[in-house]
């Protein structure tokens, strides 16, 4: 979560929803807890700050299309960066093989879906949802409001060139291609929420 004392103001920021950004963008910001914590991890580290919170702050989230989501986690999960264990010899060959595959992936543990930091958390509430998609003129429409200087972030979708990534894989030019008929369901599934509020589509 990112929290800025001075502003009153909090983000909760799921897994690939910009938040190494917002955290640049937001002078004066830090992160508390965890870098992708829920209220309920808030509440039970920091319980004066979490009453502080939710009576005198403003409760921003972050929030993308599922979709894109899935396949930018995924495609996180096996950059060569992040993931070093995978080829280590004593990494279990069954795990490997989740990762080897997008479908299985998302069934897996392996995949968060931002509903695991926002709504499936009992103590979820926010105010405002910033869309990761037009996350630079959100931010800097409040960073206006909230009288911050405004740095613009380069948003970075998964397909810097300097990015390699295990199996011999590259970040597609359009998420849809990683997707079948089974994938495209077991995310709808996982992102009900998501999809129902803010209307995002698989297109």
């Amino acid at each position: 979560m990112l929290i800025n004392e001075n502003k009153k103001i909090i983000f909760v920021t799921p897994y690939k929803t910009g938040s190494h950004s917002l955290g640049a963008t937001i002078k004066g910001s830090r992160m508390v807890g965890h870098q992708h914590g829920t209220y309920t991890i808030l509440k039970n580290r920091f319980p004066d700050l979490y009453n502080d919170v939710i009576e005198n702050y403003t409760k921003y989230f972050v929030v993308r299309n599922p979709w894109s989501h899935a396949v930018s986690h995924y495609m996180h999960c096996i950059e060569k960066k992040q993931r070093p264990e995978l080829f280590k010899p004593d990494y279990p060959e069954h795990k490997k093989n989740i990762l080897k595959d997008f479908n299985s992936f998302v069934k897996s543990n392996f995949y968060k879906p931002q509903s695991q930091i926002t709504f499936n958390d009992n103590l979820f509430v926010y105010d405002l949802a910033i869309k990761f998609e037009k996350l630079n003129e959100e931010m800097e429409k409040l960073c206006s409001e909230l009288n911050i200087e405004y740095k613009k972030w380069n948003q970075n979708t998964g397909t810097d060139s300097k990015k390699e990534y295990f199996f011999g894989y590259e970040y597609p030019d359009d998420y849809r291609t990683m997707y079948d008929e089974e994938s495209i369901d077991v995310v709808r599934q996982k992102s009900e929420n998501e999809i129902k509020i803010f209307g995002y589509k698989f297109n």
